[in-house]
């Protein structure tokens, strides 16, 4: 097992003391250049900015339709202290907030089925598949990758990759299917599969930088472990063995 290396401790805490922001479902967040941080609670629809010691607050962003306002967001972004970039998944497009007021809006609605992954050097927003299609008969379903220019709304579709294995047609459920998963970092696209020991990263045009691959063992589930898996999943207790990959058998 690989022994942690950093020490985790808390900077601030916010949300239990009288006055503090009542939060219902912390969902994505970003830490900002001094250490304050804003954080999207999904379940009041707000976006919410605290300082670095967690003393104070500012709803930034409210639930609706209108400027300004947030739906569902997928991912947060910092351009600066004063700055960040947020994606809104429902609304089909990207906020730039600077100062708590609105400075710009990108509709990205016609980049569909694809997510805000990150921001690339150039400033252009960096795509990925959000989701696989249904029922798709290949062994696996193929993800994409592209950048699309916030000034004129162009989206450049420049890599392709495997997103998600199909499970084969005797499994109705594969609680250890294989995923493929692009992340940014630095301004590239990162590559991952999770049955591979490998990391290949690519500039916002799709060109591959850097490949690193490494020997591993795969982590086998247990029991132990496979049994909460599938009782949340329905499965019956005849069915949990060590390393299984089904829960039930298609009927």
């Amino acid at each position: 097992m690989v022994q942690p290396t950093h020490k985790i401790e808390v900077a601030s805490r916010h949300g239990a003391s009288p006055g503090d922001y009542a939060f219902q479902e912390a969902g994505t967040g970003r830490l900002l250049p001094d250490g304050s941080a804003v954080v999207y609670d999904a379940w009041n629809a707000e976006l919410v900015a605290f300082s670095r010691d967690g003393a104070t607050f500012d709803v930034v962003a409210t639930g609706g339709e209108g400027p300004g306002d947030v739906e569902h967001v997928s991912a947060i972004f910092a351009l600066g202290q004063d700055s960040i970039l947020v994606a809104d998944t429902n609304l089909g497009r990207v906020t730039l907030f600077v100062g708590g007021e609105v400075a710009r809006t990108t509709d990205i609605r016609h980049a569909s089925n694809l997510g805000v992954a990150g921001i690339g050097s150039s400033g252009e927003l960096l795509l990925a598949s959000s989701r696989s299609p249904f029922g798709f008969e290949e062994e696996w379903s193929l993800g994409h990758t592209a950048r699309l220019d916030m000034e004129t709304g162009a989206v450049d579709t420049v890599a392709s990759y495997d997103l998600n294995q199909r499970i084969p047609p005797e499994l109705e459920w594969d609680p250890v299917a294989p995923v493929g998963r692009v992340t940014v970092a630095a301004g590239h696209f990162v590559h991952t599969r999770s049955d591979r020991a490998e990391v290949a990263w690519h500039l916002p045009d799709g060109t591959v930088t850097q490949i690193v691959r490494w020997q591993a063992e795969p982590t086998l589930l247990t029991a132990e472990q496979l049994g909460p898996i599938e009782a949340a999943h329905g499965c019956p207790p005849t069915s949990r063995a060590a390393n299984s990959r089904a829960c039930h058998p298609t009927r």
